[in-house]
Protein backbone atom coordinates (compact mmCIF):
# COMPACT_ATOMS: atom_id res chain seq x y z
CA UNK A 1 0.00 0.00 0.00
CA UNK A 2 1.08 3.56 -0.70
CA UNK A 3 0.51 6.51 1.62
CA UNK A 4 -2.65 7.76 -0.10
CA UNK A 5 -4.08 4.21 -0.26
CA UNK A 6 -3.74 4.00 3.52
CA UNK A 7 -5.26 7.44 4.08
CA UNK A 8 -8.16 6.71 1.69
CA UNK A 9 -8.92 3.49 3.61
CA UNK A 10 -8.80 5.48 6.86
CA UNK A 11 -11.19 8.19 5.58
CA UNK A 12 -13.60 5.45 4.51
CA UNK A 13 -13.52 3.87 7.97
CA UNK A 14 -11.74 0.69 6.83
CA UNK A 15 -8.76 1.42 9.12
CA UNK A 16 -8.59 3.01 12.55
CA UNK A 17 -6.11 5.83 13.11
CA UNK A 18 -3.88 3.42 15.00
CA UNK A 19 -3.99 0.85 12.17
CA UNK A 20 -3.30 3.56 9.58
CA UNK A 21 -0.37 4.88 11.63
CA UNK A 22 1.02 1.34 11.89
CA UNK A 23 0.79 0.83 8.13
CA UNK A 24 2.40 4.23 7.48
CA UNK A 25 5.26 3.26 9.78
CA UNK A 26 5.62 -0.14 8.03
CA UNK A 27 6.18 1.53 4.66
CA UNK A 28 8.65 4.02 6.11
CA UNK A 29 6.48 7.12 5.91
CA UNK A 30 7.04 9.66 8.67
CA UNK A 31 3.48 11.07 8.57
CA UNK A 32 1.09 10.21 11.42
CA UNK A 33 -2.54 10.86 12.25
CA UNK A 34 -2.61 12.87 15.47
CA UNK A 35 -5.68 13.26 17.68
CA UNK A 36 -6.81 16.88 17.81
CA UNK A 37 -4.80 17.81 14.72
CA UNK A 38 -5.55 15.72 11.66
CA UNK A 39 -7.36 12.70 13.06
CA UNK A 40 -11.01 12.28 12.08
CA UNK A 41 -13.51 11.25 14.74
CA UNK A 42 -15.63 8.13 14.27
CA UNK A 43 -18.68 10.38 13.98
CA UNK A 44 -17.06 12.53 11.26
CA UNK A 45 -16.15 9.43 9.27
CA UNK A 46 -19.66 7.97 9.70
CA UNK A 47 -21.36 11.20 8.62
CA UNK A 48 -19.16 11.75 5.53
CA UNK A 49 -20.78 11.00 2.19
CA UNK A 50 -19.38 10.86 -1.33
CA UNK A 51 -21.32 10.19 -4.50
CA UNK A 52 -20.68 9.69 -8.17
CA UNK A 53 -19.31 13.21 -8.65
CA UNK A 54 -16.99 15.42 -6.59
CA UNK A 55 -19.87 17.86 -6.03
CA UNK A 56 -21.65 15.20 -3.96
CA UNK A 57 -18.84 15.03 -1.37
CA UNK A 58 -19.91 16.21 2.09
CA UNK A 59 -18.20 15.79 5.42
CA UNK A 60 -14.63 15.58 6.66
CA UNK A 61 -11.48 14.51 4.88
CA UNK A 62 -7.76 15.08 4.82
CA UNK A 63 -6.00 17.69 2.73
CA UNK A 64 -2.67 16.86 1.08
CA UNK A 65 -0.76 19.88 -0.21
CA UNK A 66 2.40 17.96 -1.02
CA UNK A 67 4.54 18.96 1.95
CA UNK A 68 4.57 15.65 3.81
CA UNK A 69 1.49 15.82 5.99
CA UNK A 70 -2.28 15.97 6.07
CA UNK A 71 -4.67 18.58 7.43
CA UNK A 72 -8.27 18.02 8.43
CA UNK A 73 -10.67 19.73 6.02
CA UNK A 74 -14.45 20.22 5.95
CA UNK A 75 -16.25 19.81 2.61
CA UNK A 76 -19.82 20.88 1.75
CA UNK A 77 -21.28 20.04 -1.66
CA UNK A 78 -17.81 19.48 -3.12
CA UNK A 79 -16.33 22.75 -1.84
CA UNK A 80 -13.77 23.09 0.96
CA UNK A 81 -15.15 25.32 3.71
CA UNK A 82 -12.01 26.75 5.30
CA UNK A 83 -9.36 26.19 2.65
CA UNK A 84 -8.55 28.23 -0.45
CA UNK A 85 -5.88 26.77 -2.70
CA UNK A 86 -5.20 30.06 -4.44
CA UNK A 87 -3.74 29.56 -7.91
CA UNK A 88 -4.78 26.42 -9.74
CA UNK A 89 -1.12 25.62 -10.27
CA UNK A 90 -0.81 24.74 -6.55
CA UNK A 91 -0.90 21.04 -5.73
CA UNK A 92 -3.76 20.07 -3.41
CA UNK A 93 -5.71 16.86 -2.96
CA UNK A 94 -8.60 16.01 -0.66
CA UNK A 95 -8.96 12.42 0.51
CA UNK A 96 -12.52 11.94 1.71
CA UNK A 97 -14.80 8.94 2.13
CA UNK A 98 -12.31 6.67 0.39
CA UNK A 99 -12.04 8.95 -2.65
CA UNK A 100 -9.32 11.33 -3.83
CA UNK A 101 -10.09 14.63 -5.54
CA UNK A 102 -7.92 17.52 -6.65
CA UNK A 103 -8.80 21.11 -5.79
CA UNK A 104 -9.46 23.51 -8.66
CA UNK A 105 -10.75 27.09 -8.82
CA UNK A 106 -9.53 27.84 -5.28
CA UNK A 107 -11.73 25.42 -3.30
CA UNK A 108 -13.76 23.12 -5.55
CA UNK A 109 -13.23 19.37 -5.69
CA UNK A 110 -12.62 17.86 -9.12
CA UNK A 111 -11.77 14.44 -10.53
CA UNK A 112 -8.07 13.63 -10.74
Amino acid sequence: MKTNDIIRAYTKGELTAQEANGKLKEIGVNVRLVEGKNQLTAQEIAETRVGDTPQEANGWGLLDVGIGGFEKVHVVDGVTVDYDNGADTNYALVLIGGQTYKIVDHNKLSEL
